[in-house]
């Protein structure tokens, strides 16, 4: 597989899981409140079908997410 299918696969599934942060009992929340903006662009602007991973948004986004742990 080639790095774009990949990372494809890897929004799906970042996006089936921040998705659900906020329906499941109790609710989840980010840890930090300023990474907010990526996870709606994430839910937002990453799941219109016409959208092309770029290795910008790629390291803007996916990376700025898992640190917010």
């Amino acid at each position: 597989m080639n790095v774009v299918v990949i990372e494809g696969m890897l929004l799906l599934c970042v996006q089936s899981i921040t998705g659900a942060m906020k329906t499941i009992n109790p609710p989840i929340s980010l840890a930090n409140p300023d990474n907010e903006h990526r996870l709606d662009y994430i839910q937002n602007v990453a799941s219109e079908p016409d959208y092309e991973i770029t290795p910008v948004s790629s390291s803007l986004y996916f990376t700025s997410y898992y640190v917010d742990r």
